[in-house]
């Protein structure tokens, strides 16, 4: 598995790479430069996608085209 999916306290949803070369920190202070985008929810609430950058390069080996 290159990547794997983490809820937060907030559940939030993490997609951070697997094995990469750093540890990935779950906030916005994560050094990857980690984006995020709104989810709503079934409840009406929005969540958060956040999307990490793997800091090896593994999205310029894949054809998947997400992560």
């Amino acid at each position: 598995m290159k990547w794997i999916n983490w809820a937060d306290e907030h559940w939030n949803v993490h997609c951070v790479p697997n094995d990469d070369l750093i540890a990935h920190e779950l906030t916005e202070e994560c050094p990857c430069g980690v984006t995020t985008e709104p989810c709503p929810r079934d409840d009406g609430t929005i969540g958060w996608l956040w999307t990490h950058n793997s800091l090896d390069g593994r999205e310029f080996n894949e054809t998947s085209g997400t992560p």
